[in-house]
């Protein structure tokens, strides 16, 4: 049993979405609290560090997401060729 491309690209797209979305949720969380007026000051976001905060929780969340889409994906592709077989 072998994975098409289409598989992996779509196991990339939303592995991918999904970690970047969950960066950008806690690099606003991180700004929003601002410990210690890292993120932001009266002269405004420091965007070098908030990049960096975004890439540090990117990066640790990418193999995660794509890992989790490709079990769920695989398993979804299972069940519904399984069904396709009992019709």
């Amino acid at each position: 049993m072998g994975f098409s491309r289409e598989f992996w690209l779509r196991t990339f797209a939303y592995g991918a979405g999904i970690a970047i979305a969950i960066a950008l949720v806690a690099a606003f969380l991180d700004w929003r609290a601002n410990p210690a007026g890292l993120f932001h000051d009266q002269d405004g976001t420091n965007w070098p560090i908030l990049g960096e905060t975004w890439l540090s929780w990117f990066l640790p969340l990418l193999p995660a997401t794509c890992g989790l889409s490709a079990l769920l994906l695989g398993i979804h592709g299972y069940w519904r060729g399984r069904k396709d077989r009992t019709s």
